[in-house]
């Protein structure tokens, strides 16, 4: 059965009530925003009227990047490289998932690309949020997909709570931490990626970006 526009509308003021999510905007608020929404589509659209860069056919990136989708500086700008030449994946504390992994192995498995780099924000509010519930968990939630998230980035955290922090801010330590179990994951639950890290053709390495110095710190390799 196909919904046609007002079945849908009425579909998600429902689904937003059941979740608790339906509150009531201020006519002005709501102005403002929307008035916002349409500044930004303006510069977007401006923006793209200028881009007169090429499209490079056969193109072949060389390294494969996940990191956080919060992170203050592009992969571009970290590593200073163009664009064409990096395969980037980007998603909120770098969390792990089945689309996320279905990703990596086409860029390594179709694109042939020999090196992965996983690099964690050291102001990662994906982590802060982690430590946050860890410290203070809320008696409910109103997103059951923010809930997931968020209980996926407790394990690194408790790891890191039950250990020393030999001279690492909580926040510091839990982020490595996260970007190691984060390469573990991906070798756990992705045999094909795991096969070439054996045989050697691919490379996969963590680092931690830092926000003020623009500069990577490389972390130890995950066995």
């Amino acid at each position: 059965m196909k919904w046609n526009g007002w079945q849908w509308m009425l579909g998600g003021f429902l689904i937003l009530a059941a979740s608790g999510q339906a509150q009531s905007i201020k006519p002005n608020v709501l102005k403002q925003i929307q008035h916002k929404q349409n500044v930004i589509m303006n510069e977007l659209k401006y923006g793209n009227t200028h881009f007169s860069g090429p499209t490079r056919k056969n193109n072949r990136p060389k390294i494969m990047v996940l990191m956080s989708s919060g992170c203050s500086a592009s992969a571009e700008q970290i590593f200073h490289l163009p664009a064409n030449e990096l395969y980037v994946n980007q998603i909120w504390g770098d969390l792990v998932s089945k689309v996320l992994l279905g990703s990596l192995e086409h860029g390594a498995k179709v694109l042939h690309i020999p090196v992965l780099i996983v690099i964690g924000d050291r102001a990662s509010s994906a982590v802060k949020a982690a430590i946050r519930e860890v410290d203070n968990p809320r008696p409910y939630w109103r997103s059951p997909n923010m809930k997931a998230a968020i209980q996926q980035l407790e394990f690194p955290v408790r790891e890191v709570s039950l250990g020393v922090l030999k001279g690492q801010t909580r926040l510091e330590a839990a982020t490595q931490e996260n970007v190691q179990n984060v390469i573990r994951e991906i070798l756990e639950q992705s045999p094909a990626l795991w096969q070439r890290r054996i045989v050697g053709t691919l490379k996969i390495e963590g680092a931690i970006y830092s926000n003020q110095t623009g500069k990577l710190t490389w972390l130890p390799p995950v066995p």
